[in-house]
């Protein structure tokens, strides 16, 4: 059944922000991850110094930045197929 152009326009609008909320939830859960990885690290000793810690805070702003470019494209694959 054809739906009319504008509950149309409406669902592929819908379909856009739920995309938008995924990759919001995705971003928000790596950095719970990171951050409970970073505490861990910390109590264990290993990073005992300022520039073991941002190491290994730079180490999670480059992977965050791979990942959000990976969601970007997953995000624009999505729209397109809106």
């Amino acid at each position: 059944m054809h739906q009319p152009a504008s509950l149309q326009v409406h669902d592929d609008i819908a379909h856009i922000m739920a995309s938008m909320d995924v990759l919001d939830v995705l971003q928000q859960q790596f950095i719970a991850a990171a951050q409970n990885d970073l505490m861990s690290r910390m109590a264990s000793g290993e990073t005992d110094t300022e520039a073991k810690k941002k190491k290994l805070l730079a180490g999670y702003a480059e992977e965050l930045s791979r990942k959000r470019l990976e969601w970007q494209q997953i995000q624009v694959t999505l729209v397109a197929g809106a």
